[in-house]
């Protein structure tokens, strides 16, 4: 992927693709917290994930 295409890009569309990356990675720890709560620590990166979302 050349650099260029995301100079080309408006700052709404980069803001939607980032918000779009932290929606799947805290889609993701719900699913792995939800299937494997003996993993220690994972209650915490799940928290910091939905703040990270909701900032």
């Amino acid at each position: 992927m050349d650099a260029s295409i995301l100079l080309n890009l408006d700052v709404f569309t980069l803001m939607l693709m980032a918000l779009g990356g932290y929606s799947l990675g805290f889609i993701t720890l719900s699913i792995i917290w939800w299937t494997h709560r003996e993993i220690p620590g994972l209650g915490l990166w799940w928290w910091s994930s939905l703040c990270a979302l909701a900032a």
